[in-house]
């Protein structure tokens, strides 16, 4: 296998560090992102700050306030932090074609060809540290080691604005002193099995311990923990589909699990869209639903479309049924996005006709289809809340 040059950028708390582009005031004090005005919130994200006084993602916005007495705790601007997301993949894009984006602020680089165009690969991590600050003033911590796992694992030991190099040959001896949870793959029932079984805290421990004894207490999943904790990992950068996509989301302005609101909700996402789609002739072939919970743990489900389609009848059952399929928990929602991809070349199916000439007429959908299209001439005319459905309202 060819020796590969992997980078990791780390941006803690990047929603929070985004916010605090917009507004300098927020720099250096304690903030959390919730929806305020409710003690029974949980906090999506805390800056380095608010941990520092005992405050952490998933606490409830009460027990935090409690906690850090001075604590700034803003509501989640979605909006904001994709726009920041596409203008740091715009400056890595500019570094390396071969990058994966791992979740908002946390990116994977594959730097193995980039080597006469930038240099070694801490000369290109300086460089790129410094270009991210000035075109879009976010600073974070940069990892870089031959494999994606041990890139990951060297970010985020370091502060912001640091690089660390882990040398070929020496990922073994950089993670053996490291605690077990920094592993990917290592939840908290997994972790308590090593505390309490095997009695093992650190990294290098796990790696020095006979597969037998592991796979006594992890079974499958033994092989992967211990390749991990020697640092081995083939696994590629894989760059993000590209895929053209047509979207909508909302944050909703009070966390619900009932399911008739948020359904109602939906309806209004798919009708938004399937416009959009009507309008620019550009049928779906595939749906996406994206779930966030009030305690920031996202759920996604995809579908395929297996007649492609713009009209929000035939759309919104595929999003109902994705919909029973990712709200499996009883925590309240409080994010919803619903996305729909695009044919690369999209063909062409004009509004009027639901149908091949050849086939029995199918007087439900024409009916559909004339009201939809007269909803849509109205909201041209008069806004889109002019009108809306009863399920919607």
């Amino acid at each position: 296998m060819p020796e590969r040059d992997i980078f990791y950028l780390n941006i803690a708390a990047f929603q929070i560090e985004v916010e605090r582009v917009v507004e300098v005031r927020l720099c250096e004090r304690p903030v959390a992102i919730a929806i305020p005005h409710s003690a029974r919130s949980t906090l999506l994200e805390a800056s380095r700050e608010a941990q520092a006084e005992g405050v952490s993602a998933g606490m409830s916005l009460g027990v935090a306030l409690r906690v850090c007495r001075g604590l700034v705790v803003i509501p989640p601007n979605p909006g904001l932090y994709d726009q920041a997301s596409r203008a740091l993949g715009n400056v890595v894009a500019q570094f390396t074609p071969v990058w994966e984006p791992r979740r908002p602020g946390h990116v994977y680089l594959d730097m193995s060809g980039s080597r006469r165009l930038f240099g070694p690969p801490r000369d290109a991590a300086w460089r790129l540290e410094k270009e991210i600050e000035r075109e879009i003033r976010l600073r974070g911590s940069l990892g870089l080691a031959a494999n994606k796992l041990v890139s990951r694992i060297a970010a985020r030991t370091v502060p912001p604005r640091s690089i660390i190099d882990i040398e070929r040959g020496n990922e073994s001896s950089f993670l053996a002193p490291l605690s077990v949870d920094l592993l990917p793959g290592i939840g908290a029932v997994r972790l308590q099995a090593l505390f309490e079984e095997l009695n093992l805290k650190f990294i290098g421990q796990i790696a020095s311990t006979p597969l037998p004894s592991l796979r006594m207490v992890f079974g499958a999943f033994a092989i992967v923990l211990h390749q991990r904790a020697l640092g081995l990992d083939a696994e590629p950068v894989r760059p993000p589909a590209r895929r053209p996509a047509s979207d909508e989301e909302i944050t909703l302005a009070e966390d619900t699990n009932d399911d008739i609101a948020l359904l109602g909700h939906l309806y209004t996402l798919v009708e938004r869209v399937a416009a959009r789609m009507r309008k620019s002739n550009k049928p779906a072939t595939a749906a996406t639903l994206l779930i966030r919970y009030s305690d920031g743990v996202e759920v996604t489900r995809r579908a395929p479309i297996l007649t492609p389609s713009f009209w929000n009848f035939e759309l919104y059952p595929e999003v109902e049924r994705l919909y029973y399929k990712a709200n499996e928990r009883r925590t309240r929602v409080r994010h919803m996005r619903v996305s729909f991809e695009h044919a690369a070349l999209a063909t062409s199916r004009q509004p009027s006709q639901l149908q091949l000439a050849l086939d029995e007429p199918d007087i439900a959908a024409e009916r559909s289809a004339s009201l939809v299209l007269a909803l849509d001439r109205i909201r041209a005319k008069h806004g889109f809340d002019a009108i809306r459905f009863g399920r919607a309202a």
